[in-house]
């Protein structure tokens, strides 16, 4: 739950930022379904959080100011009435499309289950994603051209390598593009240990790379390069 609402915060967060306006606290509630499972189960809006333009607590946008008044006249509704149409009228930017795009590169086809998860997480947080094969050991060429193409792109892309045991791919990708990698194993109780050293040790020269496993820690690391 701590890190579901993390997560919803710093979208959130990120968001208002590029409005100029501070988020400065909000809160989400939670139920559980009737098969035992834990859900958010809320609605977000001007009873949720605090809003302070330019962060500035002066401007605040929100219930606040319905919440400081002593007495309510006609001129105060007015004004939160003001407030929220406001607000409303910032939420429509959020709707814009994203300029970026997370590539998931597999190093075979038996890793599409575990890529399909990355695909529903960038669908979750509204960021474009396309899944490509391509194997460094067996194609590296052909990898250093996907890598490319996208580095000519125009967009702001995040590249997200997932090979298990011997994961050349995320390594050589990270060595070889100016774009952020980031390795995501499909990993199991198996190859555990095998996963995280590939992924892991590289040459200290290397462009550095994130390692992600939990699903709200990787949608943390998307939102960061969306």
């Amino acid at each position: 739950m701590r890190r579901t609402t993390v997560t919803v915060f710093e979208v959130l967060e990120r968001a208002w930022e590029s409005r100029n306006c501070a988020l400065i606290d909000m809160k989400i509630e939670f139920g559980i379904d009737s098969n035992g499972e834990i859900l958010v189960s809320d609605i977000i809006d001007s009873d949720s959080w605090r809003l302070w333009p330019s962060g500035d607590k002066r401007l605040m946008k929100d219930k606040q100011v319905y919440r400081n008044l002593e007495k309510v006249t006609d001129a105060d509704l007015e004004t939160i009435k003001s407030n929220f149409m406001w607000i409303a009228s910032q939420l429509e930017y959020f709707s814009q499309s994203s300029t970026g795009l997370a590539v998931v590169l597999m190093g075979s086809p038996s890793d599409q289950e575990h890529a399909r998860k990355i695909e529903k997480t960038c669908q979750i947080i509204g960021l474009p994603c396309e899944l490509r094969v391509t194997s460094a050991h067996k194609g590296t060429e052909e990898t250093l051209k996907i890598a490319a193409e996208y580095e000519g792109s125009g967009r702001d892309v995040v590249l997200i390598a997932v090979a298990g045991r011997s994961n050349g791919l995320g390594p050589v990708l990270s060595g070889n593009t100016t774009l952020p990698v980031i390795n995501s194993p499909p990993v199991n109780s198996s190859n555990m240990s095998q996963d995280i050293w590939s992924s892991l040790c590289t040459p200290s020269d290397k462009t550095s790379q994130g390692y992600r496993i939990d699903t709200d820690d990787f949608m943390i690391s998307l939102i960061k390069y969306d």
